[in-house]
């Protein structure tokens, strides 16, 4: 806990996990070396970073999970180059304002939970495949109109967004036909399944 710099690791090739749980770093230093984690990428309960726009930019596939979670001053999360994972969460990061997926293409299930300050999805505009979608509780964040590739989603809960209205990102998958698992509401819209088809604002 007395560890206030993590630079001396910036060079590290991580064949499998990389966790960073409980530090007092203010700052991920820049990760070049990392393309690939056959594990989970973990940053959890690190009060004083502020900046995850883009740690590790050559990071394209994690087999595991992508968990950010519980950093209470983070106000930016990017992984610029990330294609593929299994299970990424984002929760209780009260002032977050940018998420950044901008390579995504398919993810097990994609998690994002009360998220202060963000108000779009934007840079969400690649993806093709969730099985799981969970946007909750996140009271500034206004539309989905990002991911219209999306094609397929599997189960999609979104709720007690109070501004969102706009459900641009399911129109696609409402239309084939592949949404099963179905509860929104607590929205400021709240459109039924067969809804989604209209339910786009452009």
């Amino acid at each position: 806990q007395q560890l206030n710099s993590l630079a001396p690791l910036a060079n590290l090739r991580v064949p499998r996990d990389l966790t960073i749980v409980g530090s007092i770093v203010s700052e991920i230093p820049v990760f070049n070396n990392i393309e690939a984690l056959d594990g989970d990428l973990e940053i959890m309960s690190c009060p004083n970073i502020q900046d995850l726009s883009d740690p590790f930019p050559f990071l394209e596939t994690v087999n595991g999970n992508v968990t950010i979670v519980f950093n209470e001053g983070v106000q930016a999360i990017g992984l610029q180059a990330l294609r593929i994972a299994d299970e990424i969460s984002f929760n209780g990061q009260s002032i977050l304002a940018s998420l950044a997926l901008p390579a995504l293409v398919e993810a097990n299930s994609l998690s994002i939970i009360g998220s202060g300050a963000l108000k779009d999805l934007e840079q969400l505009s690649k993806v093709q495949k969730i099985n799981r979608l969970v946007v909750l509780n996140n009271p500034l964040l206004a539309d989905l109109n990002a991911g219209t590739q999306l094609e397929y989603v599997g189960t999609a809960w979104i709720r007690e967004n109070a501004l969102l209205d706009d459900f641009c990102m399911l129109q696609q998958a409402s239309i084939i036909g592949t949404i099963f698992d179905y509860d929104v509401q607590g929205n400021q819209y709240n459109p039924a399944l067969a809804d989604l088809a209209t339910a786009c604002i452009q």
